[in-house]
């Protein structure tokens, strides 16, 4: 089965800048995705912010409930290919080493 992409809405994330620690919450339009293996999971494809849309892979993956975006080398140059990283990396990570990473983010948030 191959991760299925909704219609377009608004979404929020959570930025965090590294040089000062800082966060930011910031509204972006983005697509639903169903990853298969994960269907529990409300994940969403959407160009990153500014300073990513410059750079050969502005698309991203984040989870909804977080806000949190996966980890920059799951970016892609298009939807698709952010969606195929993502599929990969969660494939390789499995869905255990995943839950953690969502309970750690949930009490970070």
């Amino acid at each position: 089965m191959q991760p299925l992409v909704g219609t377009r809405r608004t979404y929020r994330i959570n930025l965090k800048y590294p040089l000062t620690g800082g966060w930011e919450t910031r509204d972006v339009q983005g697509y639903k995705v169903i990853i298969p293996g994960f269907e529990e999971f409300d994940f969403f494809v959407h160009r990153g912010p500014e300073r990513l849309i410059l750079t050969e892979n502005p698309w991203r993956i984040s989870e909804v409930t977080t806000g949190f975006a996966f980890p920059r080398e799951t970016d892609g140059a298009t939807r698709q290919k952010a969606i195929d990283n993502v599929s990969r990396f969660l494939s390789e990570k499995g869905k255990e080493k995943f839950i953690r990473a969502m309970e750690k983010a949930n009490i970070a948030k």
